[in-house]
């Protein structure tokens, strides 16, 4: 449960990270993409109170739980309904695309806390507890253990398919807000909202690439007029000279 709802608000924010890179309202298939996750969060939620409601109270168990709590429910997850809210009403967003990334990822993390902390008790009591039942005990503790690769593998593949991407665009964006505008946006032959946000970025750099230009040609074409100008008026200031020689010469 612990790495679905990590996978789930990955997927989620994945879907408004292109409309938020670019200052722009989310799209129909964007709203579509992030209404088929809503109210999976707090499925994977209750799923995950129902389970740690079976077990003994721990105090390792309860702590990580309270911090995901406090860092992702009341936090990270707070944050992307207001920015999808925002998205949907015309994209005056709570924060830009770096701000969210650089709470979001550490909120999702929290979330493992809560299946390593759950992993930290288990090893501890398989320890404790050598006695007659510790063949149920092992098989209880193998099937832990599976589910933990299982879950390892799911966070793998979520921070190489989505965390990974998302922290290279973050580097794109810098590098183009510190004036960089050769600078090269990875990730868009992807066909999924990696993609999409890479494209828009893309569109990003093109347009300030041509605002820049524009504006020195407008520099350019303002120079050009300037110079007929100061000719004239150096030709005008000769013949009066010219007249002024003449008219002392003459007297």
């Amino acid at each position: 449960a612990a790495a679905e709802t990590r996978e789930v608000t990955g997927r989620k924010g994945a879907s408004i990270t292109g409309a938020l890179a670019a200052g722009r309202k989310l799209t129909d298939a964007e709203i579509i993409a992030v209404d088929q996750l809503e109210g999976r969060g707090d499925q994977l939620r209750r799923g995950m109170e129902q389970l740690l409601g079976r077990i003994d109270p721990n105090p390792v168990i309860d702590q990580a739980w309270s911090t995901a709590k406090s860092r992702y429910f009341e936090g990270g997850a707070r944050m992307l309904v207001d920015i999808i809210e925002a998205g949907r009403k015309g994209g005056a967003y709570p924060v830009n695309y770096t701000q969210f990334i650089e709470r979001i990822v550490p909120d999702l993390q929290s979330i493992l806390g809560v299946r390593d902390a759950a992993l930290k008790v288990a090893i501890a009591a398989a320890v404790e507890k050598r006695s007659a039942a510790a063949r149920t005990l092992w098989l209880g503790v193998g099937s832990m253990v599976l589910v933990l690769v299982v879950l390892g593998g799911v966070s793998w593949a979520f921070t190489a398919r989505v965390v990974s991407p998302l922290s290279a665009m973050t580097g794109v964006v810098g590098r183009l807000a510190g004036g960089e505008r050769d600078v090269a946006v990875p990730f868009q032959a992807r066909a999924d909202e990696i993609g999409a946000m890479a494209k828009a970025v893309e569109i990003f750099r093109q347009n300030a690439v041509e605002t820049e230009r524009l504006q020195q040609e407008a520099a350019q074409r303002a120079a050009g007029r300037g110079l007929p100008l100061l000719q004239r008026r150096r030709g005008h200031g000769g013949r009066a000279h010219a007249c002024l020689s003449r008219g002392l010469i003459a007297m």
